[in-house]
């Protein structure tokens, strides 16, 4: 799954950057997490949401947090905290 592979792509380079550049990255960690959601979307079949971005041609904040909430009541909570942590890395 791509998502999966570009969240691991930006995990690891995140991690590299942490002592060198934490606000680079933040922002790469940020994306990791972000590809997270759009691959838990898929994986949670959150279909309305996906072609909202499909038709759009991108994924907004608005996409990821209607899927993030989603996926917080299929899944749990947790979800809602790591998201605003997230969050947090990229503002």
């Amino acid at each position: 799954m791509a998502h999966i592979t570009l969240a691991e792509k930006h995990l690891e380079e995140g991690r590299n950057l942490i002592d060198g550049d934490p606000v680079q990255a933040g922002e790469k960690l940020y994306k990791a997490a972000e590809e997270c959601v759009k691959a838990l979307a898929l994986y949670l079949n959150l279909e309305e949401i996906v072609a909202e971005a499909e038709e759009r041609g991108r994924w907004t904040v608005t996409e990821l947090e209607k899927a993030v909430l989603r996926a917080a009541q299929k899944i749990g909570e947790w979800i809602l905290s790591s998201w605003n942590h997230a969050w947090a890395l990229h503002v």
